[in-house]
Order: C-alpha cells, then sequence, then structure tokens
C-alpha cells in the first residue's frame, strides 16, 4: 500500500509539472485535472492506511 501511495504522489507531481510546462492549454487543463485526480487518491490511500492501523476512529 506504501509502494502504491508513493507511485501516486509521483504521478500527482509528474502531472502538475506537465500541466505547467506545455504551451497548449487544452492540454494544460487535462494534465491539471489528471494531477487533482491523483491527489484526491493520495488522500483517499491516506486516510484508508491511517484506518488500517487503527489511528482514525470511526
Amino acid at each position: 500500500m506504501r509502494d502504491l501511495l508513493e507511485l501516486l504522489r509521483t504521478e500527482a507531481a509528474n502531472y502538475t509539472q506537465l500541466s505547467k510546462l506545455t504551451t497548449d492549454e487544452t492540454k494544460a487543463e487535462y494534465f491539471a485535472k489528471l494531477a487533482a485526480h491523483y491527489s484526491v487518491l493520495v488522500v483517499e490511500v491516506e486516510k484508508a492506511l491511517s484506518q488500517a492501523a487503527g489511528d482514525d476512529p470511526l
């Protein structure tokens, strides 16, 4: 799970960088959306890991 979390963080950072580097506005928006999506996935995986460890009682 931790490997997946690191992969998601890396992908979010890569898409953020691509959105800033591209000169094509459509592609920049697409990459920004992908970065946002991966960022949400990071938060969700972090929550799942926290709950699995018993850190976050429901």
